[in-house]
Order: C-alpha cells, then sequence, then structure tokens
C-alpha cells in the first residue's frame, strides 16, 4: 500500500465530499458469489455440457458391450399361430390339416462356436474404455478454460488494486494542489494539470471495474451459475516437477495422451483381429411345439434338434474393404497419437520456460515498482518543498501505476505458467 504524506492527507481531508463521490460505485447488476477455485472447477464439472456429452457417450459404448455379448449368449423366442381351413382335409380316412390348427412353439438358439460376437465384444469393451479417457479429456478441458477464467478474475481484482491506489493518489495530489492554488500560493496550471489526471486516473478505475465484471461474469458462465462468480484473494497453485518428470508425467497422465493411445489400441485389436469375418458359425437349436389338431405329419406333442454351420465362402468384396477401413483408421490414430504425445511434450517445454522467465520478470517488476513509490514520495517532497512543479509528480504517479500494474501482469503470468505447466503434465486437475 501507497503511503502519502502528511501534508497532501490533510488536504485530503478538506475535500472529502469530493473523495466520497470518486470513491462511490454504483450497484452491479447482480451480486458475485465468492468461490474457492476448486469449488468454482468441481461445479463446472458437475453442470458443463462438454462432460455430460461425454459421460452420455461412455454410456451408450457400454449399452454397445451388451449388444454386442448378446449375439454369443443363447435366445429364447416363443412362437403361435392359428390357422383355418374350408374344412378337414384327409386322406384314406386318416386327418392331414384339420379345419381349425394351433400351433405353439418356443425355439432355443445356443451359439456353440461364434468368434466374431467374442471378437466384437472385446472391441465394444475397448471403446468403453475409449468413451471413459474421453470423459477424462473433457473434464481437463472443462477445468482447464475454468481455471483460466477463474485466473482472469484474480488479475482483474489485483489490476482493480492497482487503480484504486493510483486514484488515492491522483485524489490526494489534487487535493494539495487545489488548496494551494485557493490559498494563493499556487497557480491554476498546476490545479488544472492535476485535476485532469484525476479524471483519467478515475476513468481507468471505471475501465477496470467494468473489466472485472465482465470476468466474472465469464467464469459464472463456466461454473454453470446464473450470475457472475468471484474469486478469491489468492490461488495455491501445488509445485510442478522439473522438466524431465514433467514430460514423462505428460506421457502417462494427460488424458488426450491416453484417450489417443487407447484409440489407437482399439483400433490395433480390430484390425489384428479381422480373421474372424472369414471364420465359420456353429449354432444349435431347440425347438418344442404344440399342435392342434394332431395329424401324421404333426404330431399334437413334439420336439426338434437342429445344428447349422455356416461358412463364409463368398460376400461380394465387403470383409475385405471393411479390412482395408479399419487399417486407414489405425494408421490414423497412430498418427494422431503422435501428433498429441508431440503437442504434450513442445506444451511442456513452453510451460518450463515461461514458469522461469515469468519468475525472474515478477522480481525485476516487483523492485521496479519499490523504486517508481519511493520516485513518487520523492517527487511529493519537492512539489511541496517548491523545488519542482506538479510535472514530476504527475508523471511518478504514472511511472508509478504502471510499475504497479507490471507487477500485477507478472504475477498473473506467474500464476498462468504454474498453472499451464500443472495442466500440461496431466496434475490438473
Amino acid at each position: 500500500m501507497r503511503t502519502l504524506t502528511l501534508a497532501a492527507l490533510g488536504c485530503l481531508l478538506l475535500d472529502l465530499p469530493y473523495l466520497d463521490a470518486a470513491r462511490a460505485e454504483a450497484p452491479a447488476t447482480a451480486v458475485p458469489v465468492h468461490l474457492s477455485l476448486d469449488a468454482a472447477v468441481h461445479e463446472a464439472l458437475t453442470r458443463e455440457i462438454r462432460v455430460n456429452i461425454a459421460q452420455s457417450e461412455l454410456a451408450r459404448a457400454k449399452a454397445l458391450v451388451k449388444t454386442a455379448r448378446a449375439a454369443m449368449l443363447p435366445t429364447l423366442f416363443g412362437h403361435a399361430s392359428y390357422l383355418r381351413l374350408e374344412r378337414d382335409r384327409r386322406s384314406n380316412g386318416q386327418l392331414v390339416a384339420g379345419r381349425d390348427q394351433l400351433l405353439a412353439d418356443l425355439t432355443l438358439t445356443v451359439p456353440l462356436v461364434v468368434p466374431k460376437p467374442w471378437v466384437e465384444t472385446s472391441h465394444a469393451a475397448d471403446q468403453v474404455e475409449v468413451a471413459r479417457l474421453d470423459v477424462d479429456e473433457a473434464r481437463r478441458q472443462v477445468a482447464l478454460a475454468t481455471a483460466q477464467a477463474y485466473l482472469t478474475v484474480i488479475a482483474q481484482q489485483r489490476n482493480l488494486e492497482v487503480q484504486t491506489r493510483a486514484l488515492e493518489n491522483a485524489q490526494a495530489h489534487y487535493s494539495y494542489a487545489h488548496t494551494r492554488f485557493e490559498g494563493g500560493i499556487g497557480n491554476q496550471l498546476d490545479d488544472v494539470r492535476a485535476g485532469q489526471e484525476l479524471e483519467s486516473v478515475r476513468a481507468q478505475l471505471e475501465r477496470s471495474r467494468a473489466a472485472l465484471y465482465d470476468s466474472q461474469e465469464a467464469l459464472g458462465v463456466l461454473v454453470g451459475r446464473n450470475g457472475p462468480v468471484d474469486a478469491v484473494a489468492s490461488v495455491t497453485l501445488p509445485n510442478a516437477p522439473a522438466l524431465d518428470g514433467a514430460i514423462k508425467d505428460a506421457d502417462t497422465r494427460r488424458a488426450d495422451v491416453l484417450s489417443d493411445r487407447a484409440r489407437l489400441h482399439a483400433s490395433q485389436n480390430a484390425a489384428d483381429e479381422s480373421w474372424v469375418d472369414y471364420a465359420p458359425l456353429l449354432v444349435a437349436q431347440a425347438q418344442p411345439f404344440y399342435h392342434e389338431p394332431g395329424t401324421v405329419a404333426a404330431p399334437h406333442l413334439g420336439w426338434q434338434l437342429q445344428v447349422l454351420l455356416t461358412i463364409p465362402f463368398y460376400d461380394g468384396g465387403a470383409r475385405e474393404a471393411l479390412y482395408a477401413q479399419r487399417t486407414a483408421a489405425l494408421t490414423q490414430d497412430r498418427a494422431q497419437l503422435e501428433a498429441t504425445r508431440r503437442r504434450a511434450t513442445s506444451e511442456v517445454r513452453v510451460a518450463v520456460e515461461s514458469l522461469r522467465r515469468a519468475d525472474a520478470t515478477l522480481t525485476s517488476a516487483a523492485r521496479a515498482s519499490e523504486l517508481a513509490a519511493e520516485a513518487l514520495r520523492m517527487a511529493n517532497l519537492a512539489y511541496e518543498a517548491g523545488a519542482v512543479t506538479n510535472i514530476e509528480v504527475i508523471d511518478a504517479e504514472r511511472r508509478a501505476r504502471d510499475a504497479d500494474t507490471s507487477v500485477a501482469v507478472a504475477e498473473d503470468a506467474l500464476r498462468r505458467a504454474r498453472f499451464d505447466l500443472l495442466n500440461a503434465t496431466g496434475r490438473f486437475p
């Protein structure tokens, strides 16, 4: 917090109504709700449509496993029919077909050797794993967007603090210059320059307030609340690993890398097991029946058992085309995985370098802010002593405000660099 000289503070007290007007702020459209970063990410993951869609795809993939598994399990169906003829039909006095016929049967089908449904069930299970990892990737993307919006709110809060301090300094200087002018020991030019600087700072403060509210509304949309959401004053992020460990984590923990690797595994299995399209099928059927009236050809009660062997000799080239499709998908998934791994590794290297540079930038910006504060203090003392005009004071105020803004920007860059490294290594969320 920047300190004010006693003389400036005394002059400030002479103009309290003006300061109150400067500090007065119209109420926001909606009062922001305060949430921690963890709470904001949790709510976003609960409500965000991308996560819900991915979870629905996971449920669909699980249902497809049941569908594929059904083809290798026994089935039982019942049938019934009624047939009416114009009269009983007889041959040599024997009933061949009754005028009113009722037929009912049960058909039990038991797959004995069905390689294709077995393999298709395994493939569907692979897709469940892919869908599960896609859910994790959707969660990562939502958490990433929410955290970035959250950090933007913190940066806007910090910028608002800088502009508020700048307004206090400008107000103090204006009050002092105005009091001197009214007392006959100052000049009107100093008074006008101080007033102009005060209004400029106030305009920047209003822009900062608008930017803060805009970022709060954006965070509220991501969180899924019908209104703005404010961030807590600070966020503590865990330390990220060194470069070698970070690259290893990116390859073993990132949801997008794991998802692409699972997709490649599923495509490889599908291509390797294309032989099942040429495998024969062996199915057994048992059928007990009831027939009324019973005849020589169709007794009253009976049963039949059938074993059916199906050998696919020729299908017009459909199996070759299907294999070509699987091979193309395998090639695409392999290329996609390599691209994702390269991107992940690059993001880790960039994040590590950005973190190192951001830390050095913040150190220099903090030192520059301290020097700018000292320069402003000296300029105020020199102006009060009549050694300089208020041009030096206004220039020192602007430099101090710019230095504080640079510190706020450097703090935000450091937070984002640390967060980007956590995200690049798969350690967030």
